[in-house]
C-alpha cells in the first residue's frame, strides 16, 4: 500500500466523519476538474441535496435497517409543509430525512431486491459496515479517508449504487462519469483489499441488480487519477495557487460520435 498510519473507526457517525479534514474520493473528483472547484467546495455550506438523502435512506434501509426509523420519517398523507400541522410535523422531525410515501416505498424496494439477491448472502461472512478509515499518503504526507460501505473479511470491499439503468452498458458510462474507478483504487489502497465489488440496484421497479468488478485495466486508470488528484492537491497546497481552467485558447477537436451522426 502506499499509504502511512492506516486507522479505521468502526462506530464514528457518518457526519463526523465528513467532518474530518481528510482527502476523500469525492473531493478527487472536485479536484480534478480543477483546483479551483475544489476551493469552492470547501468554502461553501452545502446542504444535502434530495439525491444525498435518499441515498443516504437506501443506504441505511440496506445496511442498517434497524435504524431506518430513526433516520427517516415518512409524511404522513394528510400533512401539508405550507400550513401551521404541517410546519409543526417538520419541526417535530427535523432531525430525521423526510420522505414521500412513494419515495418510501422505493426505498424499500431497493433494500428488499439488494438483501434478496443471492449474492447477499456474502454479507454472513465477518464484514465491517461503513467503517471509516484514516491514513497518510506515502509520497505527499496528505491525510486521506475513505468509507466503504461494507468490508468483507480483510479482502473485499463492496459498494452500493443507485442508478438509473444497472445494465452492463449503461453501468460502464456511469462509471466513467462519476469517477466510480478512482473510488475503487482509493478505497482499495486505503484498506489493502484485493477485491471490489459495485452492487449496482435501479432506483424504480422492478429494481433490477447488476453485479460488477473492474479488470485490471479500469483500476489502473483509477489508480492514475487518484494519484493525479493527491500530487495536484499537493503542489496547490505548496504553492497557494488554486486554478480553474487554462487561459489560453484551446481547440476542440469533433468527436466521431458527432461526425458520425452528421454523416446519417
Amino acid at each position: 500500500m502506499s499509504i502511512l498510519n492506516q486507522h479505521v473507526n468502526l462506530d464514528m457517525p457518518a457526519a463526523q466523519y465528513h467532518a474530518v479534514d481528510a482527502l476523500s474520493k469525492s473531493m478527487m473528483s472536485k479536484i480534478l476538474k480543477s483546483p479551483a472547484h475544489y476551493l469552492a467546495t470547501l468554502e461553501e455550506h452545502q446542504e444535502p441535496t434530495k439525491a444525498m438523502n435518499m441515498g443516504t435512506a437506501i443506504h441505511t434501509a440496506v445496511l442498517e435497517p434497524q435504524l431506518y426509523s430513526q433516520v427517516v420519517a415518512v409524511i404522513p398523507p394528510d400533512i401539508d409543509g405550507r400550513n401551521k400541522d404541517g410546519k409543526a410535523w417538520k419541526e417535530a422531525h427535523k432531525s430525521r430525512i423526510h420522505l414521500t410515501h412513494a419515495e418510501d416505498i422505493d426505498v424499500q424496494g431497493v433494500a428488499n431486491s439488494v438483501r434478496r439477491h443471492p449474492f447477499w448472502d456474502i454479507v454472513r461472512l465477518d464484514h465491517k459496515i461503513e467503517a471509516s478509515v484514516f491514513a497518510q499518503d506515502e509520497q505527499t504526507g496528505l491525510a486521506l479517508k475513505a468509507r466503504p460501505d461494507l468490508w468483507i473479511e480483510g479482502h473485499t470491499l463492496i459498494d452500493i449504487k443507485t442508478t438509473d439503468d444497472a445494465s452492463p452498458e449503461a453501468f460502464l458510462r456511469t462509471i466513467a462519469s462519476f469517477g466510480y474507478h478512482i473510488q475503487a483504487a482509493h478505497y482499495m489502497a486505503m484498506t489493502g483489499a484485493d477485491n471490489f465489488i459495485f452492487v449496482a440496484v435501479e432506483r424504480k421497479a422492478p429494481y433490477a441488480i447488476g453485479i460488477y468488478k473492474l479488470d485490471a485495466e479500469w483500476l489502473q486508470a483509477g489508480e492514475n487519477l487518484r494519484r493525479k488528484a493527491i500530487s495536484t492537491l499537493h503542489e496547490c497546497r505548496a504553492l497557494d495557487s488554486w486554478p480553474a481552467y487554462p487561459t489560453a485558447t484551446q481547440t476542440l477537436s469533433c468527436p466521431k460520435w458527432v461526425l458520425n451522426k452528421s454523416e446519417n
